[in-house]
C-alpha cells in the first residue's frame, strides 16, 4: 500500500502549481494594498488644465495634452497588456492540444480570449478608436463592469460543459462551443458599440459609499461562484497543471473584484490601476499553467526518449551477443554434425570392415579347432575354446556397433503399428526355454510408426530381462497406461534388480554391472533402446530393488505417435 500512497502523492504534486507559486501570487495580490497603506499611489491625477492658445506654445500644449490624457495611456496598456495574455494563452492552448490531444485546453482557452477580446473592445471605446458617445466617466466604468461579467460567464459555461458531459462526448460539441464564443463576441462587441453609442449610460461609481462600484460585486460573486462550484470540480475530475491553474486564477480574479468595487472611486485612480493590473496577473495564471504543462510534457518525452534509446541502445547490444552466440551456436552445431556424421560413418565403415576378417579368423579357429583337436591337450583346447568365444564376443560387439550406428540412417515409410501383435512376435522369437513366464498385463495400443525402432525397443528390454534372470522361475510382464498426452510402457521382472548407483551407467554403450568372462553380453542393448526413445522425443528410466527385480518405463509423447505425423523422424 505504502507504494501505491507514494505514487499518488507524486502524481498530486505532479498535477499541481507549486505552493512557493501560489504564495507569489497571494502575496502580488495583497501587497498592493499594503503599500498604499504606507503611502505608495499606483494612480494618475488628471486635473482640469486651462490654458490660453495665444500665451500656450505648441510643444507645451503638446505636453499639457499628454500629461492629461496619461491616466487613460496607462489604462490602455494594461488592457492591451491582459488582451495580449489572452491571445497568447489561446495559442499556446491549441499548441498544447496539437501535442496532447486533451480538448479540454483549446475551448477554455478560446473562452479566456473572448473575455480578452471584451476588454479589448472595451479599450478602443474608451480611447474613443470606436465610435463613443458617452463621456468616459460613464462609458469606462459600465463597460468595464460588463467585460467582467461577460469573463465569469464564459468561462463559466466553458468550464461546466465538462462537468455536465463526459470529455469523450465533448469532442462532437468544439464546433459548437467554437460558435457559441463568436457568438458571446460578437455579443461583446455589439453591448460595447451600443454603450459606446448611447448618451446616457447607468451611474455605476459612487465615490462616498462604502460599495463604491456596486456593478462590480455581480462579477465578485460569480468568480467565487466558478471557483467553489466549476473550478474545483473540473480539477478534481481532470487533474492537471492547467485545470489548477484555473483554480488558481480565481485568487486574482477575486482581488480585482475587491478593488474596484470597494476601492476604485474614480476613472484611473489606485486602485483602478491596481484593479487593472492584476487583471494581467489573472490572465496570466492560466497561461502560466499551460506553460508548465508544456514544460512538463515536454520533459516527460524528453525522458521516455532518453530510457527508449537506452533501452534501443541495449537491445542492439544483446541483439549484437546474441547474434554472435547464435553464430558460435550455429558453427559449433554445423561442426558437432559433420563430427558425428564422420563417427557415425567410422564406426559404421570399420565396423563393417572388420566383419570380413572376423569372420575368416573364426573359420580358421573352427578348422584348426577341427582338424588339430587329436594334437591338443587339455590346455590347448581350453584355449582353442576361448578363441572361439573371444570372436564369436566381438562378432556380437560389431553386430551391436552396427546396429546402434544405423539408428537413423535407415528409413521406413511409418505405417499404424498393433503393439498387442509385435510384442508377441518378439517375445516368440526369443529363446527362454520354457522355463520363463512372460505375459501382457493389458491391451497394448495402436500407434503410428516405423516398425523396426519398436521392435529393437522390445526385444532389447525383454531379452535383457531373460538373459539375467536368476531366479529358478523368472516372471517378465509388459503393460502400458497412459496419461492425457502420453503412453507409458514398462517392461519388469523378478531378476537381481540394478542399484541405484547404475542407473545411468547402464544406457552407456559397451557399459555392464557384470564382468564378460563371467556373462557374455556386449553392453549395446540399452544404448540403442535409449537412443532410439530421445528420437521419439521419450524417455526411459529404470526402477529397481536390488535382490526383487527391475521395471524399464518408457514414456512416449501421444502426438509423436499420431498418424498426422508423416514421417516418424529418429535423430541420430
Amino acid at each position: 500500500m505504502r507504494p501505491v500512497k507514494l505514487l499518488a502523492k507524486q502524481v498530486d504534486r505532479e498535477s499541481r502549481i507549486s505552493r512557493h507559486l501560489i504564495w507569489g501570487i497571494v502575496i502580488i495580490c495583497v501587497l498592493p494594498f499594503i503599500l498604499t497603506l504606507i503611502g505608495l499611489s499606483f494612480g494618475q491625477d488628471n486635473p482640469e488644465v486651462t490654458y490660453s492658445l495665444p500665451k500656450t506654445s505648441f510643444s507645451n500644449m503638446i505636453d499639457v495634452m499628454f500629461y492629461t490624457l496619461a491616466g487613460s495611456f496607462t489604462h490602455t496598456i494594461l488592457e492591451w497588456t491582459a488582451f495580449c495574455t489572452a491571445a497568447f494563452t489561446v495559442l499556446f492552448a491549441f499548441i498544447h492540444f496539437s501535442i496532447k490531444r486533451d480538448v479540454t485546453t483549446p475551448i477554455i482557452g478560446v473562452a479566456l480570449f473572448c473575455a480578452g477580446a471584451m476588454d479589448a473592445f472595451h479599450t478602443l471605446a474608451a480611447d474613443r478608436l470606436i465610435e463613443a458617445v458617452a463621456d468616459n466617466k460613464d462609458l469606462i466604468p459600465f463597460t468595464w463592469a460588463l467585460c467582467r461579467i461577460f469573463n465569469a460567464l464564459i468561462m463559466i459555461i466553458g468550464v461546466g460543459l465538462f462537468l455536465i458531459k463526459p470529455k469523450q462526448r465533448i469532442k462532437g460539441d468544439i464546433r459548437f462551443i467554437l460558435i457559441t464564443t463568436l457568438v458571446f463576441g460578437a455579443l461583446a462587441y455589439t453591448l460595447i458599440h451600443v454603450s459606446a453609442v448611447s448618451p446616457d449610460l447607468p451611474k455605476t461609481q459612487f465615490p462616498d459609499a462604502i460599495i463604491t462600484r456596486p456593478y462590480d460585486i455581480i462579477p465578485l460573486v460569480l468568480f467565487l461562484f466558478a471557483g467553489l462550484f466549476i473550478y474545483l470540480p473540473f480539477y478534481r475530475r481532470n487533474p492537471s497543471i492547467f485545470s489548477h491553474a484555473l483554480l488558481v486564477s480565481v485568487i486574482p480574479e477575486v482581488a480585482v473584484q475587491v478593488y474596484m468595487a470597494f476601492g476604485s472611486s474614480s476613472l484611473f485612480d489606485n486602485f483602478f490601476n491596481i484593479a487593472h493590473g492584476l487583471k494581467i496577473v489573472a490572465y496570466l495564471v492560466p497561461f502560466s499553467g499551460l506553460a508548465f504543462d508544456y514544460i512538463r510534457t515536454y520533459k516527460d518525452e524528453q525522458r521516455s526518449g532518453e530510457i527508449l534509446l537506452r533501452l534501443n541502445t541495449k537491445l542492439e547490444h544483446e541483439i549484437a551477443e546474441r547474434t554472435k552466440v547464435e553464430e558460435k551456436q550455429t558453427q559449433l552445431v554445423t561442426k558437432l554434425e559433420g563430427t558425428n556424421k564422420e563417427l557415425k560413418d567410422f564406426a559404421y565403415i570399420v565396423s563393417h570392415d572388420l566383419k570380413a576378417p572376423l569372420r575368416a579368423i573364426g573359420s580358421l579357429s573352427h578348422w584348426i579347432g577341427e582338424d588339430y583337436a587329436p594334437c591338443f591337450d587339455e590346455e590347448g583346447q581350453n584355449q582353442m575354446d576361448l578363441l572361439k568365444g573371444r570372436v564369436d564376443r566381438m562378432n556380437n560387439l560389431i553386430e551391436g556397433v552396427l546396429q546402434y550406428s544405423r539408428i537413423g540412417r535407415i528409413k521406413e515409410t511409418p505405417i499404424e503399428l498393433d503393439l498387442n501383435s509385435l510384442v508377441a512376435d518378439v517375445i516368440d522369437s526369443l529363446d527362454h526355454n520354457g522355463i520363463l513366464e512372460i505375459q501382457v498385463k493389458n491391451e497394448l495400443p495402436l500407434v503410428f510408426g516405423e516398425m523396426t525402432p519398436f521392435i529393437q525397443i522390445f526385444q532389447n528390454l525383454i531379452s535383457n530381462a531373460i538373459k539375467y534372470m536368476d531366479k529358478p522361475r523368472g516372471k517378465i510382464s509388459i503393460s502400458c497406461d497412459e496419461d492425457e498426452d502420453h503412453w507409458i510402457f514398462s517392461v519388469s521382472d523378478n531378476g537381481p534388480g540394478i542399484d541405484e548407483r547404475y542407473y545411468d551407467k547402464i544406457f552407456q554403450i559397451f557399459q555392464t554391472l557384470v564382468p564378460r568372462d563371467d556373462f557374455e553380453s556386449t553392453g549395446v542393448g540399452l544404448s540403442i533402446v535409449k537412443k532410439i526413445i530421445d528420437g521419439l522425443g521419450g524417455t526411459i528410466q529404470v526402477e529397481s530393488q536390488v535382490g526383487e527385480g527391475s521395471t524399464f518405463i518408457v514414456k512416449l509423447a501421444k502426438i509423436n505417435l499420431s498418424p498426422k505425423l508423416l514421417k516418424l523422424e529418429v535423430n541420430p
